[in-house]
C-alpha cells in the first residue's frame, strides 16, 4: 500500500480552495509593495509556486454544526477549539527576500494530519514540483491569526477535526470565512460519521 493520503485512516476533515481572480498590473504592483516583494518578477515568481496564491488574508474562520456535536458543542456553537487549520503560506519566503524558511516549524502534532501534509504537500506536489518555499501554518481555529494566513496557497487548505462527534450519521456544518478585505461567505458542508 502506498503512503498517500488515500491509504491513511481518515479523520473528519474539510478541504477547500479559495478561488478568486487574477490581479491587474496595478494591483500586482500594490500587493508587491504591501508584502515586501521588492524583487518581484512576474514570470519568475509564477514559476516558483505550484498554485495560485491568495492575496487577501483570512481575518476570521469558524465551523459550527447544525446539530449537537457533543456535550461541549451543542447545536450552533463554534467548533473552533477542536478544528485545526492547516495551510501553506509563502509570506515568510517572499518577505524575507526569497530566503527559504523552516517549513517544519509549525508542523502539526496530529499524526494523521502530518501524514496528510507530507503525502499531499511536501516535498513535492501533484506535478512533482518541489515546494520548499512554503511555511506550514497550523493551529486551532480558536488560535489562528490572520497574520499567519497571508499569501496562502489557494488550493492547499484543510480543516481537521481533532475530536469525533458523540453521535453518528450525517452531520451538517457551516464553514464561515471573513477575509481582511471585508468579504464574508458561508458554505454548508456534510460529513457522514459511521461507527
Amino acid at each position: 500500500m502506498s503512503d498517500t493520503y488515500d491509504s491513511i485512516p481518515t479523520d473528519p476533515h474539510i478541504q477547500f480552495w479559495l478561488v478568486g481572480r487574477s490581479c491587474s498590473d496595478d494591483e500586482l504592483e500594490k500587493l508587491s509593495r504591501e508584502y515586501g516583494d521588492t524583487a518581484y518578477n512576474g514570470n519568475k515568481i509564477r514559476s516558483y509556486f505550484v498554485g495560485p496564491v491568495v492575496s487577501d488574508s483570512i481575518k476570521k474562520i469558524d465551523v459550527t454544526c447544525r446539530s449537537d456535536y457533543d456535550a461541549q458543542h451543542p447545536k450552533g456553537t463554534s467548533l473552533a477549539d477542536i478544528v485545526l487549520f492547516c495551510g501553506h503560506s509563502y509570506y515568510n519566503f517572499i518577505h524575507n527576500g526569497y530566503t527559504i524558511v523552516d517549513a517544519e516549524k509549525n508542523k502539526p502534532e496530529n499524526e494523521n494530519l502530518c501524514k496528510f501534509v507530507e503525502a499531499r504537500w511536501s516535498p513535492s506536489d501533484d506535478n512533482d514540483i518541489a515546494d520548499p518555499w512554503a511555511t506550514v501554518v497550523s493551529d486551532t481555529l480558536k488560535n489562528i491569526s490572520y497574520a499567519d494566513t497571508k499569501l496562502l496557497n489557494a488550493r492547499k487548505t484543510v480543516l481537521w477535526f481533532t475530536k469525533r462527534p458523540e453521535g453518528h450519521g450525517t452531520f451538517w456544518f457551516d464553514l464561515t470565512i471573513e477575509m481582511s478585505s471585508g468579504l464574508k461567505f458561508s458554505v454548508p458542508v456534510t460529513y457522514q460519521y459511521d461507527r
